[in-house]
Protein backbone atom coordinates (compact mmCIF):
# COMPACT_ATOMS: atom_id res chain seq x y z
CA UNK A 1 0.00 0.00 0.00
CA UNK A 2 1.40 3.31 -0.62
CA UNK A 3 1.13 5.86 2.41
CA UNK A 4 2.35 9.26 0.45
CA UNK A 5 -0.72 10.40 -0.39
CA UNK A 6 -1.99 10.69 3.26
CA UNK A 7 -3.12 14.09 4.30
CA UNK A 8 -1.88 13.75 7.71
CA UNK A 9 1.13 11.88 7.60
CA UNK A 10 4.72 13.27 6.77
CA UNK A 11 7.72 10.38 5.54
CA UNK A 12 10.71 12.26 6.09
CA UNK A 13 13.28 9.88 5.99
CA UNK A 14 16.49 9.91 8.16
CA UNK A 15 17.03 12.26 10.34
CA UNK A 16 20.40 12.79 12.13
CA UNK A 17 19.46 12.94 15.94
CA UNK A 18 22.74 14.21 15.97
CA UNK A 19 22.92 16.85 13.96
CA UNK A 20 20.27 19.49 15.39
CA UNK A 21 17.40 19.83 17.43
CA UNK A 22 15.29 18.86 14.77
CA UNK A 23 14.12 15.57 15.89
CA UNK A 24 13.60 16.56 19.19
CA UNK A 25 11.29 19.59 17.61
CA UNK A 26 9.29 17.54 15.24
CA UNK A 27 8.66 14.32 18.14
CA UNK A 28 7.34 17.63 20.05
CA UNK A 29 4.96 18.64 18.23
CA UNK A 30 3.81 15.15 17.28
CA UNK A 31 1.16 12.97 18.56
CA UNK A 32 1.85 9.66 16.58
CA UNK A 33 5.27 8.23 15.76
CA UNK A 34 4.60 5.62 12.80
CA UNK A 35 7.10 2.93 12.43
CA UNK A 36 7.59 1.08 9.21
CA UNK A 37 10.35 -0.65 8.77
CA UNK A 38 10.46 -4.57 9.25
CA UNK A 39 13.31 -5.03 11.58
CA UNK A 40 15.73 -2.88 13.99
CA UNK A 41 15.27 -4.75 17.19
CA UNK A 42 13.77 -1.86 20.02
CA UNK A 43 14.38 1.40 18.22
CA UNK A 44 15.83 4.67 19.72
CA UNK A 45 12.88 6.14 18.19
CA UNK A 46 10.34 4.39 19.72
CA UNK A 47 11.96 5.44 23.22
CA UNK A 48 12.66 9.52 21.91
CA UNK A 49 8.98 9.30 20.77
CA UNK A 50 7.83 8.49 23.86
CA UNK A 51 9.70 10.26 26.04
CA UNK A 52 8.31 13.33 24.02
CA UNK A 53 4.42 11.86 24.83
CA UNK A 54 4.29 10.34 21.10
CA UNK A 55 2.11 7.07 21.15
CA UNK A 56 3.30 4.07 18.79
CA UNK A 57 2.57 3.09 15.82
CA UNK A 58 4.14 -0.01 14.20
CA UNK A 59 3.77 -3.26 12.38
CA UNK A 60 6.55 -4.99 15.07
CA UNK A 61 6.05 -5.22 18.85
CA UNK A 62 9.53 -5.59 20.05
CA UNK A 63 9.15 -6.67 23.66
CA UNK A 64 5.66 -5.41 23.82
CA UNK A 65 6.64 -1.86 23.09
CA UNK A 66 4.33 -0.57 20.27
CA UNK A 67 1.46 -2.37 22.13
CA UNK A 68 2.34 -0.81 25.30
CA UNK A 69 2.81 2.26 24.31
CA UNK A 70 0.44 2.71 21.03
CA UNK A 71 -0.37 0.17 18.94
CA UNK A 72 0.66 -2.78 16.67
CA UNK A 73 -0.59 -2.67 13.17
CA UNK A 74 -2.15 -5.89 11.75
CA UNK A 75 -0.82 -6.74 8.55
CA UNK A 76 0.16 -3.95 7.43
CA UNK A 77 -3.05 -1.71 6.94
CA UNK A 78 -1.31 1.16 8.62
CA UNK A 79 -4.86 2.97 7.44
CA UNK A 80 -7.26 1.27 9.84
CA UNK A 81 -4.71 1.27 12.68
Amino acid sequence: MDYRNLPNLEMLGFIDQFAAMSLSQLFGRSWIMVKHRAREGLPNAFIEACAHGCAILSAVDPDGFASQFGYQVQDDNFVAA
